[in-house]
């Protein structure tokens, strides 16, 4: 396996106590808390989460005003354009046995006044303002699940960032140290004690590693733009790392308890919203009752116009209760209960998988953690074995002791137990880096 392909799995959690610094157009972080704690206060989408959540307390208090009463002022006049006659009997005005078609009424009719009015009982408005209720800790529980994620993925690309920038300070040696073996093989072809076999091996490990180098390059340059991203920071602002990552870097996983995963922590607010859900739906069926009152005034005019001396205007009050029972929805409100209970249904299945397999996830990332840094302590005994191996060989080859295909095998080996040794140092560091995220 190649050195980039590698390093592209690594996630590399080494906390050191620091500031971030920023500079003008320059950012500087110091540790991963300083990318945490940067990212936190500037990624965009954890902004939108904070504006759910404000959103969902301004749909609380909404949800809650049918606790008071509403107050509206009106004011309206009518032209009665054609007034409605009346058939009343002769005998009110004093002519008996006949019917006489009266107008009763103004021609013209002015109110203004104020209608208060208040819902006493509304059980279904009650069961929708818990709802609005619990989407405040839903969507609050959505926010810290996403700062979760946000710290694991910050980490993921600040450490495989320190990792590029520590696998190009080594390729840069290798780098040296194969060029060296290129111009002592061309040398040694020139005097005729080796062959071109020998200078093409060599020139094979410089492109190797001359890739690789390049490879380490790209992806160093590509995990800073990810980091842009997720810090919230302009693309043409510049981004400094001081950390440094040694190969050593094993020893410095601490065993620590692995937090609860916040991811889970939303399912109980998902599960609580079906049944709240399902318990409007059938507050459908429950009574309405309210009151109302109307305190105005009327004028009733002949021609067209408004007075406002005194006696020009009658009081006109009253006060009412009513009362409304569903009867018949066309099945409408039966179907929205039992698409609620289904809805209910779901989300306990969905609760229940989720805890299932994070209870799995939680076992292996533990389990793993123990293994992978027992494998990284043999890899790293075995790197610097190979390296003290090439190094010998590298003296010997100096003084003709041996060949350069002993020489180059023992420098191909060393590359190879780089390698497996950052292969190794990714597998363990992801793992590191789901429990950092969690504490």
């Amino acid at each position: 396996m190649s050195k980039a392909a590698c390093l592209t799995t690594g996630i590399f959690c080494v906390a050191f106590a620091a500031g971030a610094q920023v500079g003008p157009g320059q950012l500087t972080l110091h540790s991963v808390d300083d990318a945490w704690a940067v990212a936190v206060k500037n990624n965009p989408t954890k902004h939108l989460y904070d504006l759910n959540v404000q959103k969902a307390n301004i749909d609380y208090k909404t949800a809650k005003s049918f606790l008071y009463p509403s107050v509206t002022a009106s004011a309206t006049g009518q032209d009665n354009l054609k007034i409605a006659v009346t058939p009343v009997p002769g005998e009110i005005v004093n002519q008996p046995g006949k019917t006489l078609f009266l107008k009763f009424g103004k021609q013209y009719v002015y109110n203004g006044g104020i209608t208060i009015a208040r819902s006493i009982f509304n059980w279904q408005a009650m069961a929708q303002a818990r709802v609005a209720e619990n989407n405040i800790s839903l969507n609050q529980a959505e926010a810290d699940a996403y700062v979760q994620v946000l710290k694991q993925q910050t980490a993921q690309y600040y450490y495989t960032a320190l990792v590029a920038k520590a696998s190009v300070a080594l390729s840069l040696k290798d780098l040296t140290a194969a060029d060296t073996i290129v111009k002592i093989t061309q040398q040694r072809l020139a005097e005729g004690l080796t062959d071109a076999t020998a200078v093409n091996g060599a020139l094979i490990n410089y492109n190797q590693v001359l890739a690789n180098k390049l490879q380490s390059q790209q992806l160093l340059d590509e995990s800073l733009q990810s980091l842009h991203v997720l810090l919230g920071m302009p693309t043409n602002d510049s981004l400094v790392l001081t950390q440094q990552l040694g190969l050593q870097a094993f020893e410095d996983v601490a065993t620590l308890n692995l937090g609860i995963d916040k991811n889970l922590q939303v399912y109980p607010h998902q599960l609580k919203a079906a049944e709240l859900n399902t318990k409007v739906q059938k507050m459908a069926y429950a009574p309405q009752i309210g009151v109302s009152s109307y305190l105005g005034k009327q004028q009733f005019r002949d021609d067209f116009g408004l007075g406002f001396g005194s006696g020009a205007w009658s009081n006109y009050q009253y006060i009412g209760l009513s009362v409304s029972v569903p009867i018949f929805t066309g099945f409408a409100t039966q179907n929205k209960i039992r698409s609620a209970e289904i809805s209910k249904s779901i989300a306990e299945e969905q609760y229940r998988a989720a805890k299932q397999q994070a209870s799995a996830s939680d076992s292996i990332v533990l389990l793993r953690l123990a293994s992978y840094k027992a494998v990284c302590k043999a890899s790293a005994d075995n790197f610097g074995l190979y390296y003290n191996n090439c190094e010998l060989a590298k003296q010997k080859f100096d003084e003709g002791l041996v060949s350069a295909d002993v020489y180059l095998k023992g420098f191909q080996d060393y590359l190879v137990a780089e390698n497996t040794h950052l292969n190794n140092l990714a597998a363990l560091f992801s793992n590191y880096a789901v429990i950092l995220s969690r504490q």
